[in-house]
């Protein structure tokens, strides 16, 4: 993702290079898929921005998507095209917005900055630009 996309958020966001993943989340399955995880923070407020991202396979993609499926909110707001599949998750201490592509890619943002999946289209879409498409 584009530095300029988080510094139009706010320009006291900056790379976290140490950001770590734990637990049984979006995030951390997804570094386990041998996806990325990229986390900016700010150094005004505290808050971060996580993304993560992986290319995991029909399988792995289908019993993720499955999983958070059944605990989370559809919403097409997320999806960006009609092929591409989006979600709210529930129960999370940030909000947690995945999407599954139609060309197999499974993106995860959070953020406490993201009070609805509109908030989050800026990154979301220039993400969806910089993956292949195919």
């Amino acid at each position: 993702m584009a530095d300029s996309t988080v510094a139009a958020i706010s320009p006291d966001f900056a790379a976290d290079p140490g950001a770590e993943v734990s637990g049984d989340n979006s995030f951390a399955t997804i570094v386990g898929l041998d996806g990325k995880l990229c986390s900016w923070l700010n150094s005004a407020s505290g808050s971060s921005i996580s993304v993560g991202v992986a290319d995991p396979g029909s399988a792995a993609l289908a019993t993720n998507e499955a999983k958070i499926k059944a605990s989370g909110t559809a919403n097409a707001a997320l999806s960006g095209t009609s092929g591409n599949r989006g979600y709210v998750e529930s129960s999370t201490e940030a909000p947690v917005f995945d999407i599954f592509t139609e060309s197999g890619y499974w993106i995860s943002i959070s953020s406490v900055i993201f009070d609805s999946p509109s908030s989050a289209d800026s990154v979301l879409s220039n993400i969806l630009q910089t993956l292949p498409s195919g």
